[in-house]
């Protein structure tokens, strides 16, 4: 007898979510519940504990969106179009791989903190407090250099105090912003490739010194190339 109740509970319980799938047959044969699925369950949609339903792709989206809601920031040296082509003409004195990635004339310059990642709601705050004094200088790049990983730079013959200066007055401003600043030696330099391991440097005859004024530095944005945040002249 308490086998019989059993199998009508069993029974009733598959009966009771046969409509959750089509073609399911229960029957009972006084010795077993036999389950008969003929095709497979059509499953409602989930609703999350709010009641609102299944969360949506645009979700994760707009998420993502949030997290990007910030820009690489640099501040650099940026040079005019008469120093542009100058380096480029540097440039042309280098014998380069097939694959080196060389950076476009429009795009050179001398970094002098980059900043990372910074919130755009950031910007505007950066862009009044990073004003700085700037005494105008000569800059001589005149050393052709091969660094680890590919990369080949550009090196003044020595490094001007004017420069160093202006590095440190940066510096001090972005730690009052609270924002890191790179602690290793500050190597002043202009990238002309990358991925350039088997690039061969010109010769010591080869080198025609590239001479630049600077009179500023700007704060640029990094993203799909440069763009020119603010100019600081």
């Amino acid at each position: 007898m308490t086998r019989n109740i059993q199998l009508q509970a069993a029974t009733a319980y598959l009966q009771h979510i046969a409509g959750l799938a089509a073609g399911i047959n229960v029957y009972n044969n006084h010795n077993s519940v036999h389950l008969q699925l003929t095709f497979v369950f059509t499953l409602n949609p989930v609703h999350n504990q709010t009641g609102s339903g299944m969360s949506k792709p645009q979700h994760k989206q707009e998420r993502k969106g949030n997290n990007d809601n910030s820009s690489r920031l640099y501040l650099a040296l940026w040079p005019d179009r008469d120093t542009q082509n100058r380096l480029q003409s540097m440039r042309h004195t280098w014998t380069w791989p097939q694959d080196a990635s060389v950076v476009k004339p429009e795009s050179l310059h001398l970094t002098l903190h980059f900043l990372g990642a910074v919130p755009d709601i950031r910007i505007p705050e950066l862009v009044r407090a990073l004003t700085v004094p700037v005494q105008p200088f000569d800059l001589i790049l005149s050393r052709p250099q091969l660094w680890p990983q590919g990369v080949a730079v550009l090196k003044p013959s020595s490094v001007p105090a004017e420069l160093m200066q202006l590095h440190d007055s940066l510096g001090t401003a972005l730690r009052t912003l609270e924002i890191p600043i790179e602690t290793r030696t500050y190597r002043p330099h202009v990238t002309l490739a990358r991925n350039a391991a088997l690039a061969i440097p010109p010769t010591s005859h080869q080198v025609q010194p590239v001479l630049w004024h600077v009179a500023g530095y700007a704060l640029v944005k990094s993203h799909n190339g440069y763009c020119i945040l603010q100019s600081y002249l």
